[in-house]
């Protein structure tokens, strides 16, 4: 059974390529949160709060307590 991919994989800033992190950030962050446990991601549960353009470009899949404040 394949993985579970999150529908924001392609847009969401912080797994892009042009991010600013190295090469194996990217592909850690992809294959942990991206193609994974995406549904525990801060990034994802922000991204259903205010649209994903509205995401904080700063805000990592792990600072869910975070939201509170969106």
């Amino acid at each position: 059974m394949a993985s579970p991919i999150c529908r924001h994989l392609g847009t969401c800033a912080l797994a892009s390529d042009r991010a600013g992190f190295s090469p194996e950030f990217i592909r850690i962050m992809r294959t942990t949160w991206c193609r994974g446990a995406y549904a525990e991601c801060a990034r994802y549960h922000a991204a259903q709060i205010v649209g994903p353009q509205a995401v904080p470009g700063n805000l990592f899949p792990v600072e869910r307590e975070r939201l509170a404040s969106l």
